[in-house]
């Protein structure tokens, strides 16, 4: 009995959720979810400044504005513990039309108990529904004591070296993998955490250019107006007016799918949070015939 009411709670709270997505008239946000667990290494000496290491890079993702990040860092990540790859097992609670399946069913419900208990005694965190785990690895940090003169302590200086990888969750492979080192310090800092602080935050610039690099945004065609299309990205993805998006529609045959430029366009005004107005510079044609046929359209920011 236990069991069909955990199943029941979970079906309603499916059903809720749909229903209150259904009276929402927002636009889609198709940026990427990537999940931030604390960084790692296995030096001990390295553990008290990886937290600090964890926010910077969870701060500088969020600036981006090219994902949808959540963290281990954030109050609200307990509500994302104990549930990897539940889509499938959801997907079968919808799916169940005999009383063999919901048995299955209710079994896989002691499964996931199991397991979440053991991931919660252990220490560990597990997101749903993130596209990306981003796994930062500090591989080296100096600290150096700086001195005067007089033998007395001036301050400290950190040369910090990490290791970005960045996981797909669905093919269990790694996207992208990177190393950076930070940047010296020009003058040495009262205390060796400020010191690591301060190496952390030369990182800036260059993590955000990464990332913009090698997760372009994109978007989708919503509406067309005269010689003007409607995309659905605005001030909320951080899209500005003059930014290029190159156009594609998906062709090809069962599942074999490409994507083929049709055009490009140019964001002439930037609606609200989440639309924004642009001209078609290249393709108008195209891009109508392909979006009147309700085919899939996507829209690529230009670096």
């Amino acid at each position: 009995m236990k069991k069909y009411c955990i199943l029941l709670i979970i079906l309603t709270f499916l059903i809720g959720v749909q229903t209150v997505a259904a009276q929402q008239n927002t636009a889609v946000d198709h940026r990427p979810t990537i999940a931030v667990p604390i960084a790692k290494s296995d030096v001990q000496s390295h553990q008290e400044y990886l937290f600090p290491l964890t926010q910077k890079i969870t701060e500088m993702l969020r600036s981006s504005k090219r994902f949808i990040v959540v963290s281990r860092t954030d109050d609200d990540v307990m509500a994302e513990r104990d549930f990897q790859k539940s889509e499938e097992f959801l997907d079968r609670q919808l799916d169940a039309k005999s009383q063999d399946e919901l048995s299955d069913i209710a079994g896989d419900v002691d499964k996931m108990i199991t397991i979440a208990q053991s991931k919660l005694q252990n220490g560990d965190v597990v997101f749903i529904g993130a596209k990306y785990i981003l796994v930062a690895e500090m591989r080296k940090l100096d600290i150096v004591r700086i001195r005067n003169h007089d033998n007395t302590v001036a301050g400290y200086k950190a040369l910090i070296g990490i290791q970005l990888s960045v996981n797909n969750t669905a093919t269990n492979t790694i996207s992208q993998a990177k190393g950076f080192e930070t940047l010296p310090l020009s003058v040495p800092m009262f205390s060796p955490q400020r010191a690591v602080d301060e190496a952390i935050m030369s990182l800036d610039g260059r993590l955000k250019f990464y990332f913009m690099r090698a997760f372009p945004l994109s978007c989708a065609i919503v509406k067309t107006v005269g010689k003007q299309v409607m995309i659905d990205v605005g001030s909320n993805q951080g899209v500005s007016e003059g930014q290029r998006f190159t156009v594609y529609y998906e062709d090809g045959f069962g599942d074999e799918k490409f994507d083929v430029e049709i055009g490009e366009i140019k964001i002439t005004s930037v609606s609200s949070a989440n639309f924004s107005q642009c001209a078609v510079i290249k393709g108008k044609n195209d891009i109508l015939k392909h979006f009147a046929q309700a085919d899939k359209i996507k829209c690529v920011l230009q670096q």
